[in-house]
């Protein structure tokens, strides 16, 4: 499917549709090819993960194992594609020529905020809010805490 979701078949940004299967007695949704989807929009796991722990409110945890997303709930395939939309819609696509081809990270030099710079049309930007003030919070919080990361493991 097209990472934008727009339905152009020549569009050359494609990403893998999400797949999931269920555990009903336990009350628990497994999306089973996340692997895939991160490196298709070229976030880590880790963020999606935090994305959709905020975004639903539900417990959400990594089965390193298996290698799938576990979700508490059963949640159709439809709201989950929709949720990662939104997330991919603010947090992946460049505002400017709307591209995937973007990078971003924590930065604090005006006020603390996302930075987001795309390789296609090399356009920066800062998003210092979204429509979902507190998965806002939660992502600035989650790309803050990987960049003192980086600095200690330098």
């Amino acid at each position: 499917m097209n990472i934008n979701g727009v339905e152009d078949e020549f569009y050359r940004y494609k990403m893998n549709k999400l797949e999931c299967r269920y555990n009903l007695g336990r009350k628990r949704t497994y999306i089973t090819n996340l692997v895939d989807v991160s490196n298709d929009i070229d976030r880590d796991i880790d963020f999606i993960k935090k994305y959709f722990n905020k975004k639903m409110s539900i417990s959400v945890n990594w089965k390193k194992k298996e290698n799938e997303l576990e979700l508490g709930g059963v949640f159709e395939l439809i709201k989950l594609q929709e949720i990662l939309g939104e997330m991919i819609k603010e947090y992946v696509l460049c505002i400017s020529c709307g591209n995937p081809e973007t990078k971003i990270k924590y930065s604090s030099s005006k006020g603390e905020c996302i930075q987001m710079k795309c390789a296609a049309c090399g356009n920066k930007c800062l998003i210092r809010e979204s429509s979902d003030i507190d998965v806002f919070e939660c992502m600035l919080k989650y790309l803050k805490s990987k960049k003192k990361q980086k600095k200690v493991s330098k």
